[in-house]
């Protein structure tokens, strides 16, 4: 048994104890249990003089069992259970025989061949371990009887007295009964429940909530487009009723003043007066074909919303139905789209290099490609072609310096090649970024 030495000796002094038979002097101590046995024995002693060698230590050996045979020999009838009981007092003689209790159970664990559940009855603490499947009725909350093999695995300590604390019941599925179910609205599922409920009311509210925000997003969208579209109806209705106004008033002046010019150049005996009638007749056609594209612009709604290719296909038929001369748009590819004020000039340029093609080149054809990238754009007649220094010189030809006003107001280069019976070919060639040029020249839809 053991022996407790109230001094500190040193690892040294306590070597020559390992493994050595000794006599020791001292004062004998133990425990008492309920029964009044003596248990847990040992000596203390207080000095280690009182610690004699009688022999010393001989070399290590450890023993160990390598072969057993068991023999039966003899059967009893299994001792019936024993009641734990309420008292605790005389309980611990119920170690390591077959008892019968009744647990509170408060979990349960299921392994293969194995259930573990555990249960309190009392003040005392038990783990059941139940070979096969325990029934399904015990869970924590239900009232079992458990008939099976004792073991005490924790004791505590009562004045002088040693208690059971903690006992393992081995047992069969068979030996156990479930005699109360557990509740079915017991406290931790009713707080489960209720947080459950909880997070599903939060849920619903966050839901609920994102569910708003983004229903206000909606609404201002759809604002937003409602108000977009009367102001797009507005603009569109404010554009034909100027166009309207152009064409009852301006357009209607400049066609009598045409006549008027006509009229007078043939009553005109004079040949420089007539040439001087010539000269404002053509300034008012130019004026007539510029107020015509004018109001197109302005009563066309795609010239806003469509690409450059779309609206320059529509400039091309609007004039191919005023004339005979067939013209053909070829496009390269997909060009990238225009700005407005850059599409708005380009597009009068081409449409001024056509009229002048229909007008003064007597074309049978005329021909308008666009590059791939959309950087350049040829307009091409078989006409008869024009000497263009002797035009620059002549007062009263606007054409050409109207082209080239406008390319420079967008960063365009438009070049024109032309000789006599040559026909005349205008290249539009646009900036790498348009849109920094258009935005460096005020008033671009000038």
């Amino acid at each position: 048994f053991p022996v407790r030495i109230e001094l500190s000796p040193t690892a040294e002094q306590l070597e020559r104890f390992v493994d050595a038979e000794m006599r020791v002097v001292g004062r004998a101590a133990g425990e008492v249990n309920d029964r009044r046995q003596f248990i847990s024995p040992r000596v203390v002693v207080e000095n280690l003089a009182d610690i004699e060698t009688v022999r010393e230590a001989q070399a290590p050996f450890t023993a160990y069992l390598a072969d057993a045979r068991i023999r039966v020999t003899g059967t009893e009838a299994i001792p019936a259970p024993r009641a734990l009981g309420a008292p605790v007092a005389g309980v611990l003689a119920c170690d390591a025989e077959r008892v019968d209790v009744s647990l509170n159970i408060t979990g349960r664990e299921d392994r293969p061949g194995q259930t573990e559940f555990r249960g309190r009855d009392g003040r005392l603490t038990f783990r059941c371990f139940v070979t096969g499947t325990a029934p399904e009725a015990a869970i924590p909350g239900a009232m079992v009887t458990v008939c099976g093999v004792c073991r005490v695995t924790d004791t505590t300590r009562d004045n002088n007295r040693t208690l059971p604390a903690t006992y393992e019941l081995h047992a069969a599925a068979g030996d156990v009964a479930v005699t109360r179910y557990a509740p079915l609205w017991k406290q931790s599922r009713l707080v489960r429940a209720l947080g459950w409920t909880a997070t599903l009311l939060g849920g619903l509210g966050l839901a609920a909530g994102v569910w708003i925000v983004a229903l206000r997003g909606q609404v201002r969208r759809q604002l937003a487009t409602i108000e977009q579209a009367l102001h797009d109806d507005a603009v569109v209705e404010e554009r034909q009723r100027i166009a309207r106004e152009f064409h009852d008033s301006l357009e209607q002046d400049l066609a009598g003043l045409a006549l008027r010019l006509d009229a007078a150049a043939g009553c005109m005996a004079d040949a420089e007066a007539r040439d001087v009638l010539d000269r404002q007749r053509e300034l008012v056609a130019r004026l007539q074909e510029e107020t015509r594209m004018f109001v197109w612009d302005l009563r066309d709604p795609r010239f806003a919303e469509a690409g450059f290719c779309e609206t320059l296909a529509a400039q091309l038929e609007s004039k191919a139905a005023a004339t005979a001369t067939p013209i053909h748009l070829h496009v390269g590819g997909d060009p990238p789209p225009l700005p407005l004020p850059v599409r708005h000039h380009v597009l009068r340029i081409v449409g001024e290099a056509v009229s002048n093609a229909v007008r003064h080149a007597a074309a049978t054809s005329i021909t308008v490609r666009v590059s791939a990238d959309g950087r350049e754009i040829t307009i091409e007649d078989d006409g008869c072609g024009f000497d263009l220094a002797a035009c620059r010189a002549k007062r009263g030809h606007f054409g050409i310096r109207g082209m080239e006003e406008r390319g420079r107001r967008v960063g365009a280069a438009v070049e024109i090649e032309s000789a006599a019976a040559g026909g005349t070919r205008v290249i539009i060639r646009l900036a790498d970024e348009p849109a920094r040029a258009a935005a460096e020249n005020p008033k671009t839809l000038a």
